[in-house]
């Protein structure tokens, strides 16, 4: 009796057995069937070309442009606050660091150059008054010297002691 059960278990399971592989190879053939169909597919995909005709942005474009001359006329009707200031700024509001670099190097540019072109004609004004009293010097100590060598003894000595008294 166990041997006609397990006789009619494994004719069962051998039956199935058969059915599942029956139906294995009936999925395999159909899924080379649809492999082949998407090859064809992708390669009719690539063959062609789609020209997509191009995008007309104009009715885009108007809407958005009323749209902004509309928000333009509604911030234009809107009341604004009107105050009028009367100063005198003395010290920049905004960027006071650049101001005053920008200001303060040519304030102290131009003071060098002043403080130079003056330095500079001081000492020229004194180089040529000092070229000049020389130049006067010598005409009057050549002139001394004349007098002094053409002048007799008694005079000479009256000379030296008005030399001596002028120091």
């Amino acid at each position: 009796m166990e041997t006609e059960i397990l006789e009619t278990v494994l004719k069962d399971v051998l039956d199935e057995q058969r059915s599942s592989n029956q139906l294995t190879k009936d999925l395999d053939s159909h899924m080379k069937e649809l492999a082949d169909k998407v090859e064809g597919f992708s390669k009719k995909l690539d063959s062609q070309k789609v020209i997509a005709p191009p995008a007309d942005t104009n009715m885009v474009q108007a809407v958005v442009a009323r749209g902004i001359t509309k928000m333009q006329q509604l911030v234009e009707a809107q009341p604004k606050n009107v105050i009028k200031q009367f100063r005198l700024l003395l010290f920049p509001e905004r960027d006071a660091w650049n101001y005053y670099r920008l200001a303060l190097g040519r304030v102290a540019f131009w003071l060098a150059m002043i403080l130079i072109a003056t330095y500079s004609f001081v000492i020229g004004k004194s180089y040529f008054d000092k070229i000049a009293t020389n130049a006067e010097n010598d005409h009057c100590r050549k002139a001394w010297t004349n007098l002094y060598w053409s002048a007799k003894k008694s005079q000479q000595a009256k000379m030296d002691s008005v030399w001596k008294n002028s120091y």
